[in-house]
């Protein structure tokens, strides 16, 4: 089956279930919250995080990323990371978006997580230590 190809070889492990528990609770709290949500944008990002998290991520491109990114060690991820995060932050400033579309998007990217994690405990039909 396609999405099959999607999901790594092996199964998932509790670790990858505590990021769907995590997921359940950053979306309750935000969709609880009273800022608006824009339901395009929460699609977007839900869009974008599963297309980066299946075809993408197992795309050539997406493969040689991903095992650079794991032999970079933790500090330079920890680094990677927080630049990337820099750069969104000055992008939305500069470009003046409003909180709640960077939230909505958010929303949508936490929410194909969740799906992504579902989908791999399914598939793989167990739960590894």
């Amino acid at each position: 089956m396609v999405l099959d190809r999607w999901y790594p070889e092996r199964a998932p492990t509790w670790a990858d279930v505590f990021v769907v528990v995590l997921a359940l609770i950053v979306l309750s709290r935000h969709l609880i919250g009273t800022g608006p949500i824009h339901w395009g944008w929460v699609t977007i990002g839900f869009l974008t995080g599963l297309g980066s998290l299946g075809p993408l991520a197992n795309s050539a491109s997406g493969l040689r990323a991903g095992n650079w990114f794991r032999e970079i060690g933790g500090a330079r991820r920890i680094a990677t990371t927080a630049v990337a995060a820099l750069v969104a932050a000055v992008i939305a400033f500069q470009f003046d978006v409003s909180t709640a579309v960077v939230a909505s998007f958010g929303i949508g990217a936490i929410a194909s997580v969740f799906v992504y994690v579902i989908g791999h405990i399914l598939s793989a039909r167990e739960i590894d230590g």
